[in-house]
């Protein structure tokens, strides 16, 4: 396209949803674009407004660094092993998730076990959330990126029913107060507790743990 619709709001939205159904995306880039997107709608900026300032010069960045990476590979084999190696003693899924005042991430991978000692961790799947246009608090937003896991992690169960069986499943998360709102039988205000009873029916609530933000994986696209 030329000309004003290149940088129109109408244009905004055709490549956010392009890059939403686009399986080599990063989460990253598409929760940059999701931002974006929100923002010019929070504005109202009309369909056909070029857009200015901030929004315009996000916009091109965010271009740019959608064309830059070339040389991304993700391993399409989720257990690297020939009839050769030591044979596999287990499998099992582990997930985490993440939040800030922008938006939510879970990412799942699985982790192989070999008879010999070897072990494999290879990403499955991720999924990024942007945050509620009503300002949220960090622990609530934490828990919308642990229900988002929850429902992950329990599609990934389906996904592997036909697959060798899952010995166990581990969600992360590197909020202090979600496992616990989780873990505790008391009752929370109707916000928490809605989304606490979900995670509880798709996730062992006993397996919750937690994991330091400087080794949490689900950071760089929340």
């Amino acid at each position: 396209m030329e000309g004003r619709s290149c940088s129109c709001f109408k244009r905004v939205w055709i490549v956010c949803y392009k890059i939403e159904t686009a399986t080599l995306t990063t989460e990253e880039k598409q929760v940059n674009m999701k931002v974006l997107f929100q923002g010019l709608c929070v504005e109202k900026v009309n369909w056909d407004d070029d857009l200015e300032g901030e929004a315009l010069a996000k916009w091109k960045t965010f271009i740019n660094d959608l064309n830059a990476p070339k040389n991304i590979r993700v391993p399409r084999c989720y257990a690297n092993y020939s009839p050769t190696q030591s044979a596999v003693c287990s499998y099992q899924i582990h997930g985490i998730s993440d939040a800030s005042e922008r938006a939510y991430a879970a990412v799942v991978y699985l982790k192989t076990e070999f008879s010999n000692g070897e072990t494999q961790v290879n990403i499955m799947t991720s999924k990024t959330r942007v945050a509620p246009r009503k300002r949220q608090s960090i622990p609530r937003l934490e828990l919308l990126g642990a229900a988002l896991l929850a429902q992950l992690v329990h599609s990934t169960q389906q996904v592997l029913q036909s697959a060798p069986q899952i010995e166990e499943t581990f969600p992360w998360t590197d909020s202090f107060t979600t496992p616990c709102w989780i873990k505790n039988a008391e009752a929370w205000k109707p916000y928490v507790q809605h989304r606490v009873s979900k995670i509880r029916e798709l996730t062992n609530e006993a397996n919750w743990n937690f994991c330091p933000g400087e080794l949490n994986p689900a950071d760089l696209p929340s």
